[in-house]
């Protein structure tokens, strides 16, 4: 499935961004500093089971680059 993104809040200054298989995947909840997304990675799956550890969670930086032509 493709990555896709969305706003976050009504304000503007935040976004989610998501991949999934369809079974397993990431979300990333991104706020904006200054020229970069500072927030968290979460991944989710379709077989977690209530009562198992809460699913893994990192810090998320992410920067602007250029890219080549």
């Amino acid at each position: 499935m493709p990555a896709s993104w969305a706003p976050a809040d009504a304000a503007g200054d935040s976004l989610t961004i998501g991949w999934s298989t369809g079974f397993h995947g990431v979300e990333l909840l991104l706020s904006i500093r200054n020229d970069r997304l500072v927030g968290r990675a979460r991944t989710f799956t379709d077989g977690h089971v209530r009562g198992e550890p809460p699913p893994p969670e990192a810090d998320v930086i992410a920067r602007r680059v250029t890219c080549p032509r």
